[in-house]
């Protein structure tokens, strides 16, 4: 069930990276090493999309978003340059307004390649964030046959999915091809609906998702930590040294939360 839009005050950002391939020269195809030396253009970052939690709006940015930068570029393959500056420094300063950062391989893949390319142009980093990777929370808490956003969005029988690329146009996109960047942005653009589909799924079962509660002015209404949701049944105590607590089942995400509060002879303590 999906969870309860603008019922919390996070900042919740779900986003995604395309980068392009690295160019190189190299003698074989299977089981090659490949030297440094023989790297012709390394890789850039071609777009990146996202959508904040509760909002219809998909937006983007795009090495076609800075014509000027993009006019100035050598796809020439003897002599290549490429600046993406525009698509770092927007990303870097879209995460940078987020409470909670949501992704999928993104802790391993999109965070660091972004941090490779704010080293590159002198950006300053991005400030500390919290983030939940949909990739790691799915192989955590279940035995599923693939942990692919694909997969488990079919897995999941989502009505969104990923968007198919034709095969070439991250190739024709790395070299400058207006038309299959813009094709690159539109698959981006269809990651985004099955991560928060997938997130929405997974949601109830994280062990470790960040406490939403802390995020609110009103602390002291004890609500789902998971989703922010006020839509909770009792579900008995569960029982510690100190005395017993009231626990909850959330209605929106299902997961099972327990009041912190401590229940003695004269109530909450």
């Amino acid at each position: 069930m999906p969870t309860e839009r603008g019922c919390m005050t996070a900042k919740l950002l779900f986003w995604d990276t395309e980068i392009s391939h690295v160019i190189s020269q190299h003698y074989g195809l299977w089981n090659t090493n490949i030297y440094p030396d023989n790297i012709l253009q390394d890789w850039f970052m071609i777009c990146g999309q996202w959508r904040w939690h509760g909002k219809r709006k998909i937006e983007t940015v795009s090495l076609l978003d800075d014509m000027e930068r993009f006019n100035s570029n050598s796809w020439d393959v003897r002599n290549l340059h490429i600046d993406d500056y525009h698509v770092v420094k927007t990303l870097r300063d879209t995460l940078a307004q987020a409470d909670i950062v949501i992704h999928h391989n993104g802790d391993r893949f999109d965070i660091k390649k972004l941090n490779a390319r704010c080293i590159y142009h002198r950006i300053p980093p991005v400030p500390p964030i919290r983030t939940v990777d949909t990739l790691k929370e799915a192989r955590k808490i279940a035995a599923i046959s693939s942990n692919s956003l694909d997969y488990l969005a079919k897995y999941f029988d989502l009505d969104c999915r990923k968007i198919k690329l034709k095969p070439g146009t991250m190739q024709r996109a790395g070299l400058g091809d207006e038309k299959a960047i813009k094709e690159v942005v539109r698959y981006g653009r269809g990651d985004i609906p099955p991560l928060e589909g997938v997130y929405d799924r997974l949601l109830g079962f994280m062990k470790s998702h960040p406490n939403l509660n802390v995020y609110r002015a009103d602390g002291d209404r004890f609500r789902c930590p998971k989703c922010g949701s006020e839509n909770l049944t009792k579900d008995g105590h569960s029982y510690t040294n100190a005395g017993k607590r009231r626990k909850y089942r959330c209605n929106n995400c299902g997961h099972h939360p327990t009041d912190p509060r401590t229940i003695s002879a004269g109530g909450l303590r």
